[in-house]
């Protein structure tokens, strides 16, 4: 897999721009950017490697969508203003970013992302 497919789940914009951004220069990766539920629930239907979400977006909480994508062995990480508190116990394991966040923590979760894709594949292979 040489060009990766990420989703931003974000209902800011800008901020979704600016995510998407981050993970563009980060490896060669085509980022769906999605403000609503409705949007975010067609756009995991894509093969993706990683997902990055805001807890709290147009059309309600975006758990329903981790656990789907949790189920699919889809890394993700929750970027939010909202407490992690807040996130369910079935999805505690998934890395949290409190806004406003370091470039490099986003970049560090996503490197780590595409290596559990990529061990995942090496042993598929093996």
């Amino acid at each position: 897999m040489s060009r990766y497919e990420v989703l931003v789940v974000e209902d800011e914009t800008l901020l979704a721009l600016e995510i998407a951004d981050i993970l563009a220069s980060c490896a060669s990766c085509e980022v769906a950017t999605s403000t609503t539920i409705e949007q975010a629930r067609k756009a995991i239907e894509r093969p993706l490697v990683f997902a990055v979400l805001d807890i709290q977006v147009i059309g309600g909480r975006t758990f329903e969508l981790a656990e789907t994508l949790r189920q699919r062995g889809v890394p993700l990480l929750f970027l939010s203003g909202r407490a992690a508190t807040e996130i369910p116990a079935s999805l505690k394991e998934a890395p949290y970013l409190e806004k406003p966040f370091a470039q490099q923590d986003l970049k560090k979760a996503f490197f780590s992302a595409l290596k559990q894709v990529k061990d995942r594949q090496a042993a598929t292979v093996a």
